[in-house]
């Protein structure tokens, strides 16, 4: 009677580790493919803010005559000169821009976290013509994907600042 009685003991205990079990791997599974559904909607968002188009004002003559070419910016390589409009610029920069003349307000918290703007200053003139993103980084370069907050330039009549193109993605 006892050993019976232990049997049936040991298999309800048997049958309650199994349900256990079950549920867990049905939780396992279940989170896994909501990790993966986030990761890969987090990946095509990315891959739609890299293809984002935004319009760019881009100078295309000497100090005297400037002339303001409005274009997409898909078609700017690097070298071109561009004015930093925050109302074209839209919501990010579209590629690594060192400022030439003027200052400009920067938003870098989606890029480094920090909640306070940042202030950018143009870089000192030199016969240098190498740029080095390290050496000009902190204080003169608008990276890709920051916001502009305003721009401002006493020194042109539009009163916006302009930077060259240093790198875009496909550079």
């Amino acid at each position: 009677n006892r050993l019976i009685f232990h049997k049936k003991k040991l298999f309800w205990n048997n049958l309650r580790y199994w349900v256990v079990s079950s549920i867990n791997g049905i939780l396992l599974v279940a989170g896994g493919a909501y990790v993966a559904w986030l990761t890969r909607s987090n990946q095509l968002e990315i891959k739609k803010l890299a293809k984002s188009v935004v319009q760019v004002c881009r100078l295309t003559a000497s100090k005297p005559k400037r002339e303001v070419e409005s274009l997409s910016s898909e078609h700017i390589v690097p070298g071109d000169v561009v004015q930093i409009d925050p109302q074209t610029m839209g919501s990010s920069v579209p590629c690594d821009l060192m400022l030439l003349e003027g200052q400009a307000v920067m938003n870098e918290s989606n890029l480094t976290g920090e909640p306070m703007p940042v202030q950018k200053f143009a870089i000192e003139r030199t016969n240098d013509v190498y740029v080095d993103k390290m050496k000009h980084g902190k204080k003169h370069i608008l990276y890709a994907g920051s916001v502009v907050l305003q721009s401002v330039n006493m020194n042109d009549e539009s009163g916006l600042a302009l930077a060259v193109v240093v790198e875009t993605g496909t550079s």
